[in-house]
């Protein structure tokens, strides 16, 4: 048997719909506009300075949560 669930929200201020089949063990998930959503805050920029803040961010992430970091870096 197959089940299939919607639902939607804002993200960023768009739209973002969620589709999730489940049939027996396995579940599948598409998600309608989450691209155009996660890149929103960088709209207008030029790749570049997109990178530039993406790795920014992401070191930030590394340097507040180094500790949970090194238990799984070997």
């Amino acid at each position: 048997m197959t089940t299939e669930k919607t639902t939607s929200r804002y993200l960023n201020g768009v739209l973002v719909v969620t589709t999730e089949w489940t049939a027996g063990e396995w579940t599948f998930w598409k998600f309608d506009g989450l691209d155009e959503a996660l890149m929103q805050p960088y709209k207008g920029m030029s790749p570049a300075e997109v990178l530039r803040q993406i790795d920014e961010k992401n070191r930030r992430i590394l340097e507040e949560n180094k500790e949970m970091v090194a238990q799984f870096v070997v």
